[in-house]
């Protein structure tokens, strides 16, 4: 994704951001809402759980933001409708809003019809607006309208292509927001839902390389003397919206289970269907639940209390999740 990293290089990037989970519906929550993955199950498939839960929307909201949600594909597919409309987000445009023509993809409509809508919808728009677009070109079987000539004909094929032509849709539709009224007091968040193996060799079944995702903040309101700027320390995806509303100097509570960005003993934990992840700026460690394996890589002399944090961590956000 070589634009995507000409825009990481000049804008602010995050180095080391991780997914909280691997599945769409639980990177939606881990973002909007600041909530971690859960081991085992997904907050938003519970309606009176996920109901009391804060996020970047309900904030907005209340201070006169128009909030809206964009997606090619069908917004009901695991209970995303309804989580988003409990977020105050009252504007929720799927496939259904895209001509048959557009509808080019096994799930809807590819990146390209997507950005064309949402620039579209929002040229010369005037009040201030918060608006999520959710791609899904890089998604399972990869049939995007575009072939590669500089990838190897690998088993990767489909995969590495499917993110090239997501990259350029995804610069195009950045160029042409630099074009818009809006751009210049707008942050534009770059950030994946979860991660994706790639084929990489000699790495843990379940380790940090799957998790680890990009995090770009760009826009015509990020300060000058944040462009270019590279954070190098360990950050999960579930610090968007405090990060967001701390720069927007917007009160706020319900987002405390992250820690900030230049936090001394920063970390990010992964959950899967049987165990966590859990990554500092010295160590990586894997638990399962199940068989009670723990792969760490780090000083064998913290081994022993990565491994109680992590546990701990787990048996907190479970323990949040009944009480909901």
């Amino acid at each position: 994704m070589p634009m995507l990293d000409q825009i990481a290089s000049e804008q602010l990037s995050f180095m080391q951001c991780y997914a909280s989970g691997d599945r769409t519906e639980k990177g939606l929550v881990s973002i909007l809402s600041g909530y971690p993955a859960q081991p085992s199950s997904s907050i938003i498939v519970f309606p009176d759980k996920m109901a009391k839960l804060n996020g970047i929307g309900k904030e907005l909201k209340a201070k006169g933001y128009e909030n809206a949600f964009y997606y090619g594909g069908d917004a009901e597919f695991a209970s995303m409708k309804a989580y988003l409309l409990l977020q105050g987000i009252s504007k929720i445009v799927d496939r259904k809003a895209f001509s048959k023509d557009e509808l080019n993809s096994k799930w809807g409509a590819h990146d390209g019809n997507l950005y064309n809508k949402v620039l579209r919808d929002h040229r010369g728009k005037k009040g201030p607006f918060f608006t999520t677009v959710l791609s899904l070109s890089s998604h399972e079987p990869f049939d995007v309208p575009y072939q590669s000539t500089d990838l190897p004909k690998d088993n990767w094929y489909g995969y590495k292509n499917s993110l090239q032509y997501a990259d350029k849709m995804l610069c195009d539709f950045l160029k042409a927001c630099e074009k818009e009224s809006w751009y210049k007091n707008t942050l534009i968040v770059l950030v994946a839902d979860h991660g994706h193996d790639i084929g990489l060799s000699d790495k843990a079944f379940f380790g940090k390389e799957k998790y680890h995702i990009p995090l770009v903040v760009t826009g015509g309101a990020l300060k000058s003397d944040l462009k270019g700027k590279q954070i190098k320390q360990v950050v999960s995806q579930t610090i968007i919206p405090s990060l967001l509303l701390d720069a927007m100097h917007i009160q706020h509570e319900g987002f405390g289970w992250q820690t900030g960005v230049f936090h001394p003993n920063g970390f990010a934990q992964y959950h899967y269907n049987s165990g966590f992840g859990r990554v500092s700026g010295s160590n990586e460690a894997v638990y399962d639940n199940l068989c009670h394996s723990f792969f760490y890589r780090g000083d064998i002399k913290d081994s022993s209390a990565v491994k109680t944090k992590g546990l701990h961590f787990q048996q907190y956000l479970i323990d949040d999740f009944m009480k909901k």
